[in-house]
């Protein structure tokens, strides 16, 4: 059984088209993949790209995880696959690691106006199918993932909306 999180902040001051603008860039997910502890390397490859849809890969060489933290003596190959539905303004992805099967990563961004700003709600998903301690890692990973939304993904969103303000 999988274990689910959301995390929902509000851009204040940021008109929707400059959130998607950014939240849908390459160099957003580049900089966040970058942020995450681990990460040696990220690059994003578009798949395709027209007027309703937007897919990418993020292909990314981190160091390798464990129970114990991360073994800087060995490093493992990653790819999230992205898909922005430009019209709804939302998106999902999917992770795909060296675990395979066993554990499964998902995910999704909805950007909505909200007053004179804009309300981004991330989901974030995992299932662990390794008996007896796949619930337990589930729970690890997700206070990760809380982590990270609060301290990387929204403070990059931010930075980078105020950035593309200031620049325009």
């Amino acid at each position: 059984m999988a274990t689910s999180t959301t995390y929902t902040f509000t851009l204040n001051d940021v008109p929707l088209d400059i959130a998607f603008e950014v939240l849908s860039s390459e160099e957003f997910d580049i900089a966040q993949q970058i942020a995450q502890e681990g990460t040696k390397s990220a690059e994003v490859k578009t798949i395709s790209r027209d007027d309703g849809t937007f897919v990418y890969e993020m292909h990314a060489v981190e160091y390798a995880k464990g129970i114990r933290g991360l073994d800087r003596s060995k490093t493992e190959r990653t790819v999230t696959r992205v898909t922005w539905d430009i019209k709804a303004r939302k998106s999902s992805w999917v992770y795909t690691g060296p675990q395979g099967d066993r554990v499964k990563v998902w995910g999704a961004t909805h950007i909505k106006p909200s007053g004179a700003g804009t309300e981004v709600t991330a989901e974030f998903h995992i299932d662990v199918k390794i008996p007896l301690v796949g619930g337990q890692l589930e729970k690890l990973v997700v206070r990760g993932s809380k982590t990270h939304m609060k301290n990387h993904f929204e403070r990059l969103a931010r930075t980078m909306c105020r950035d593309r303000i200031v620049g325009s």
